[in-house]
């Protein structure tokens, strides 16, 4: 049986103890930078509703913070509700909605959902794809005049 040294010991303690250490200063200012986003994002939705776009800012920013402290589902989540609301404001099919498909893209594949990742990618491609294409395909389908 092999045996450590007291010094080895001590020294391994002391590395896990810093290691530790430094985890919990990282994550202390990012809990509050967090915890007011969440508290200012409750005030906003209490005056201008759940649907207003001024919320877009503050839940891109919590989910920035989230994606931060690794918290992958819960960043998703509020990008996915950024991108509902942009939708209910500025339509389904608004191509001002890419940049948030993407950010909500990179969070998954950080938290390794590959299914949700895919169908943003089908998503995508319908949205500027199929959908620009039947676009055009109607635009030379127009009635004859009528004689």
């Amino acid at each position: 049986m092999r045996t450590l040294f007291p010094g080895c010991v001590i020294l391994l303690l002391a590395t896990i103890t810093h290691a530790q250490n430094l985890l919990e200063v990282v994550d202390v200012d990012l809990l509050a930078q967090r915890e007011q986003l969440q508290q200012q994002l409750a005030e906003l939705e209490s005056t201008l509703g759940q649907y207003d776009p001024a919320l877009i800012e503050t839940l891109s920013s919590l989910a920035d913070s989230s994606a931060l402290l690794n918290l992958f589902s819960e960043a998703s989540t509020l990008r996915g509700r950024s991108l509902q609301i942009q939708r209910v404001s500025l339509g389904l099919f608004t191509p001002e909605q890419i940049p948030l498909i993407l950010t909500k893209m990179e969070i998954d594949e950080r938290a390794g959902d590959w299914e949700t990742v895919n169908e943003s990618m089908e998503y995508l491609y319908w949205l500027l794809i199929e959908k620009k294409c039947k676009r055009r395909r109607s635009a030379y389908k127009q009635p004859y005049p009528a004689q």
